[in-house]
């Protein structure tokens, strides 16, 4: 089972892609409402999977990204960013700094199953 962390300040999000996800059986997902819990949580567990909100109430998930990539949080986890921005500039951006999949809101939890397993292996 892969340990899968959510950092999104939207509950509803957290709550909808946690239980697919937990349905699947392929994960235990931790949440995390902010980019500091997130990190909190980078630092403190093995975490597979990150699936990272690009706009979050205390920056940018993609300058948390590129912070927590810096210090080595990152070093053996998959991420997988949402965001509800429609543009291709951004998402070329995005995928160029590292990130390794891209969702765009709404998106069907069909679809995040299937980018998760292509993602992780699973």
């Amino acid at each position: 089972m892969k340990n899968l962390l959510i950092v999104d300040d939207d509950e509803d999000i957290r709550l909808i892609v946690g239980m697919v996800l937990k349905s699947t059986g392929k994960y235990s997902v931790i949440e995390a409402e902010n980019g500091k819990a997130g990190g909190d949580i980078l630092q403190n567990q093995a975490i597979d999977v990150l699936i990272l909100d690009y706009l979050l109430p205390d920056g940018k998930g993609s300058d948390l990204f590129d912070e927590w990539k810096q210090t080595g949080l990152l070093d053996s986890v998959r991420v997988l960013m949402l965001t509800a921005r429609q543009d291709a500039e951004l998402t070329k951006t995005l995928l160029a700094s590292g990130i390794d999949r891209i969702m765009h809101k709404p998106f069907d939890p069909g679809s995040l199953v299937a980018e998760l397993e292509t993602l992780s292996g699973s």
